[in-house]
């Protein structure tokens, strides 16, 4: 016997009520296991971003120059950087089963305040090169000047997986990091507009090796707003060059020192913490974010070998589709 009219809307009516029951596809859920009416969800996903990071070095055990006081006493002057802006830039894709691939790039390339020695006081720039020590210094009326700079490049090319544990969203990722860095420092005693000492100082590092991270997203009520944080490691192998120029006028010490293509291994480790804000548009997702963060580069400081560390405050922006 055929089902009757009642029947038939019986069953279309269940199937509807089953349909209604399915949640809609998001972090938490595989695309795969849904029925078909979710098979929107099964495409991959694009994403992008842009950060502008007000970022500023920090050395340890590291100082610009020195000025003698008083009788048998000696201040040194650190390095005075500023906030300055260091952008930061990815683009990634992820497929439906949660796997991606992403890169990014980071740069800082900025100029420490210049140094000038103070009227009447005697002033010294120093710098030591492998083991060799190097000095010069101000008597007066003759005058010291100091400029330094610091230039860092970060290429990251790493897969990705997503995955997610109850409420917090994770990114996982590894791959190789790309990273140059450049110290350089230039110093000069003049007397009536005559350079009559001078020092200079570089160092630059290149070098490539493995880097893991994990990025976490937690929900802050249902707003749109969240927790965000990210950490990372590297350990980069590479080549070192130095050089160390003086010119005293005397002629004697060792005036040129340098040293090419040394084996360097150099560690880094990053953080990043804040709040994002989602919205969902009729494109994709668009979000804003703002962090506190810090970077910690492994003998990499100016000019003694010490640390290195970047505190920075970051806002950004990026879509995903």
């Amino acid at each position: 016997m055929e089902p009757s009219v009642v029947q038939r809307l019986d069953s279309l009516e269940a199937q509807v009520q089953m349909l209604e029951q399915v949640q809609p596809c998001d972090t938490s859920c595989s695309c795969e296991r849904l029925p078909a009416v979710h098979g929107d969800c099964r495409r991959g996903e694009f994403s992008a971003g842009f950060d502008c990071v007000l970022a500023k070095p920090h050395f340890k055990e590291a100082f610009q120059a020195t000025i003698v006081t008083g009788p048998g006493t000696m201040a040194m002057v650190p390095f005075s950087y500023d906030y300055d802006v260091a952008p930061r830039a990815w683009f990634g894709y992820t497929a439906a089963n949660g796997l991606g691939l992403r890169t990014r790039y980071w740069e800082y390339n900025q100029s420490a305040d210049p140094f000038q020695s103070p009227p009447g006081t005697v002033a010294s720039a120093q710098v030591v090169a492998v083991i060799f020590p190097a000095v010069i210094t101000a008597i007066p009326p003759a005058v010291l000047n100091a400029t330094d700079k610091l230039e860092v490049h970060t290429v990251d090319i790493e897969g990705t997986q997503k995955l997610q544990i109850g409420k917090i969203s994770m990114l996982a990722g590894g791959g190789l990091r790309y990273a140059m860095m450049q110290q350089k420092s230039a110093a000069a005693v003049t007397s009536s507009g005559v350079v009559t000492q001078s020092l200079s100082w570089q160092r630059r590092f290149e070098g490539v090796g493995p880097t893991i991270g994990v990025e976490v997203e937690r929900p802050l009520g249902g707003f749109g707003l969240a927790f965000v944080g990210v950490f990372r490691g590297s350990l980069l192998f590479g080549n070192k060059d130095l050089d160390r120029t003086e010119y005293n006028g005397s002629g004697g010490g060792l005036p040129i020192i340098t040293l090419d293509k040394a084996s360097e291994v150099l560690g880094i480790g990053e953080v990043e913490l804040g709040l994002q804000w989602t919205r969902q548009l009729a494109m994709g997702d668009f979000f804003v974010r703002g962090t506190y963060e810090g970077q910690l580069w492994s003998d990499s400081g100016s000019p003694t070998l010490g640390y290195l560390g970047f505190q920075g405050f970051g806002i950004g922006c990026g879509f995903s589709r």
